[in-house]
């Protein structure tokens, strides 16, 4: 079992999953965090990677938790829904592309309405 202190600006979930731990498992009081699964030295050689590059490891983690919660609510969905789903959204596209073509706009791709809606999911 190992226990460190994150520096300021520490996440330790960020630092679970940079010693190599993802989900739960770790323990943590305000900056210190504890995690059985791993030595002392395992502990203290991954703080001080995550020490070199707070920033990146915390955004880097941040996307992974998007991208998970993502993936599990497109798993709600079966394959008749989704294909529903794309169909009532590039219906919509379709409709205001005719509006954009009105006011010599580009016209909008699918992709561009995907990372559209991406970009507005919270």
């Amino acid at each position: 079992m190992g226990k460190v202190t994150l520096p300021a600006g520490g996440n330790p979930g960020a630092f679970n999953n940079h010693v190599g731990q993802h989900g739960g498992g770790y323990y943590y009081d305000n900056l210190e965090i504890e995690i059985p699964n791993f030595s002392q030295a395992t502990m203290d050689a991954a703080l001080i990677t995550y020490a070199a590059d707070v920033t990146n490891i915390n955004n880097t983690f941040a996307q992974l938790v998007t991208d998970e919660e993502t993936q599990r609510v497109k798993n709600t969905f079966d394959d008749e829904e989704r294909r529903l789903l794309r169909a009532f959204a590039e219906l919509v596209m379709d409709e205001l592309n005719t509006l954009r073509a009105l006011h010599s706009l580009a016209p909008r791709t699918f992709a561009q309405l995907r990372t559209a809606i991406k970009n507005k999911v919270t």
